[in-house]
């Protein structure tokens, strides 16, 4: 076995690599179905989680995994959306148009999973959920299909 010890590695150029560490890590899984018709995104319950950064610099790498996803209707499609509040603006789409059937009137993809890294720029609370929509009239999405299946959300601070 070897051991290397250097007091520091350099780029090409002669500059420093950062080294990122990870301050804390939080994370929630959660099992239950849930079904929306609605148009508009619906927050998908248990999903939200908070974290407070310890630093203005620190990033917070934000994992989820969505498991049981169903649709139920015809000629439609469904959509994931990731939101934050507090010191973050994030708002992003991650799953839109996942679900699109023209002929089927059930559909089971299994499941939606996604990482995003935020820079909230700030020391006070921030809560990031998930959230999901039908885009179709007579079109219900479904999360934790049968109630069975877990899925779960992690923030992890990276600092500076």
């Amino acid at each position: 076995m070897s051991i290397l010890k250097v007091n520091t590695i350099q780029k090409k150029d002669g500059t420093d690599f950062p080294l990122g560490k990870i301050g804390q890590v939080i994370s929630t899984d959660w099992v239950g179905e849930q079904s929306t018709s609605s148009s508009s995104f619906v927050d998908i319950t248990n999903s939200s989680l908070s974290i407070t950064p310890s630093s203005t610099s620190s990033k917070i790498l934000v994992t989820f995994h969505i498991n049981g996803i169903r649709k139920d209707g015809v000629n439609g499609y469904g959509s994931f959306k990731l939101v934050g509040s507090g010191g973050s603006s994030l708002s992003k789409k991650v799953g839109h148009a996942v679900l699109y059937t023209a002929s089927t009137s059930q559909l089971r993809i299994g499941s939606q999973s996604g990482t995003f890294l935020d820079s909230p720029a700030t020391t006070s609370l921030c809560t990031y959920k998930l959230q999901m929509v039908s885009l179709a009239t007579g079109i219900q999405l479904t999360v934790g299909d049968n109630g069975d299946t877990n899925s779960s959300i992690t923030l992890m601070e990276v600092l500076a």
